[in-house]
């Protein structure tokens, strides 16, 4: 995977941010990343190696069917990707986008990128629903 500059000084500074955070815990940061339809490029990937080579963060990947099954439930934050709206939307389900929804208002931290900024957290885009 190419990673230009620029990205690889944004990785190094969440990594750093998410370092320093975690040094004042008693325990590793249990974190959950969508990886799952809607994902495109690299971003699920640049966020696996992100979160996967701290030392303090206990990562987790989960798929739409995972957060519906309850696969949140033992997390503390979960991160959202960009990608492709509509894929992913249908991927959560509005069962899912509900534990989500369900997640922060009990305390879960929830961080997207791009369409998982806010996808997750809203009824399916009427422009999906015509593309299926």
């Amino acid at each position: 995977m190419n990673m230009s500059a620029r990205a690889i000084v944004r990785a190094g500074i969440l990594l750093c941010e998410f370092a320093a955070l975690s040094a004042f815990a008693e325990a590793p940061l249990r974190a959950a990343l969508y990886m799952d339809d809607g994902c495109r490029g690299g971003g699920a990937t640049v966020w696996a190696r992100i979160l996967g080579y701290s030392p303090d963060v206990d990562l987790k990947t989960v798929s739409g069917a995972d957060i519906r099954s309850g696969a949140l439930d033992d997390r503390e934050l979960l991160v959202m990707p960009g990608g492709a709206g509509g894929p992913q939307y249908r991927a959560l389900g509005d069962a899912g986008a509900e534990r989500i929804r369900a997640f922060v208002a009990n305390g879960g931290a929830y961080f997207g990128t791009c369409c998982g900024m806010s996808n997750a957290l809203n009824e399916e885009l009427p422009f999906a629903k015509r593309l299926r």
